[in-house]
């Protein structure tokens, strides 16, 4: 299926008190160096606009790719076509761009989405009928995502880069996600250090009961412990609703 959108706003609600429940906790293992290929290429992260770029305004989160912070930007998938995230914050933008390249530096897919005036969480699935291929295991993937804020400057626009690598899963894994509830897939996922399913699962989730105080906990804890800002992972959770 299909999967490009904004999730809708919804009212963020106050967790007046302290956690209780499953804390994800994803393991160090999941954002340690010694788990990503070592791969040399072009910059990754983020490349802001330019110092005179009025592409945002005034506003007090930033263009952020919803994964780890670790020095090469490398995320791990199970899928052959997964999905990736990112925080839009409001800007001048009308369009922004994806752009996969495969190990031999080919782009493979070009993906372009209309933003004008909106903001919050987005998905960008590969499972896209203009991606006619798989993701192969053991291969890794750069891709780059930009806020088009000016067709005529480049040094207006903002980008943000990094790295996927599909790894294959371990059958006493598969077992188990085959025999999993989608809550249960989520420590599943993170505990194995897979990022885009660990996400996916849970913004599907929140997306269908926005409200659940456990999912939001989840998804703060998530985007905390692989070191994203606090106030962004609370903030970020208006995007989701009806």
């Amino acid at each position: 299926m299909f999967r490009q959108q904004f999730y809708k706003p919804a009212t963020l609600a106050i967790l007046v008190s302290s956690f209780s429940g499953l804390l994800l906790g994803i393991p160090q293992r999941a954002i340690a160096e010694d788990v990503i290929p070592d791969i040399d290429g072009g910059p990754s992260g983020v490349e802001p606009a330019g110092p005179r770029s009025d592409c945002f305004g005034s506003q007090d989160l930033p263009f952020t790719a919803l994964m780890p912070v670790t020095e090469k930007n490398v995320t791990l998938t199970s899928s052959t076509k997964p999905s990736f995230f990112f925080y839009v914050p409001t800007s001048k933008a009308k369009t922004a761009k994806f752009i996969l390249w495969d190990e031999n530096r080919t782009v493979i897919y070009t993906h372009t989405i209309a933003v004008e005036n909106r903001s919050g969480v987005i998905e960008v699935p590969l499972e896209n009928p203009d991606f006619d291929r798989d993701l192969n295991v053991g291969n890794s993937y750069r891709w780059s995502f930009s806020l088009i804020c000016s067709d005529d400057d480049p040094a207006e626009n903002a980008t943000v880069r990094g790295w996927v690598q599909r790894i294959d899963v371990k059958p006493d894994l598969a077992t188990q996600l085959d025999n999993a509830s989608p809550r249960d897939r989520i420590n599943l996922y993170a505990n194995a250090g897979i990022w885009h399913e660990t996400i996916a699962t849970l913004a599907h989730l929140l997306e269908t009961d926005p409200q659940d105080s456990i999912l939001q906990s989840q998804w703060i804890d998530l985007l905390t412990s692989v070191g994203l800002n606090e106030d962004l992972a609370e903030k970020s959770l208006v995007s989701f609703g009806n």
